[in-house]
């Protein structure tokens, strides 16, 4: 859904300690659930290496050349969403 308005959620419930501790509850349990699913899979050493990948114009491992390359399209899109904005 691409709209400038923001929808609102009517069935909001007040904050309590119970709903907060829940709510942590909830999250840690989430957390930890995505590391045992993560430590299913092997170390990938190549991936860490920078002289194992020749990426031309760039001097670093495959996770920096990925992490930048991630970021650097999370801009242009949040560029491209600030000027649908205006």
């Amino acid at each position: 859904m691409c709209s400038n308005q923001t929808e609102v959620d009517t069935n909001i419930q007040p904050l309590t300690l119970a709903s907060i501790r829940d709510s942590l509850i909830h999250q840690e349990d989430t957390i930890i659930y995505g590391l045992l699913k993560r430590a299913q899979f092997s170390f990938n050493g190549p991936t860490y290496d920078k002289d194992c990948f020749s990426i031309p114009g760039f001097q670093g491992s495959l996770l920096e050349y990925m992490l930048k390359e991630t970021e650097h399209l999370h801009a242009k899109v949040s560029l491209l969403q600030f000027f649908k904005l205006i």
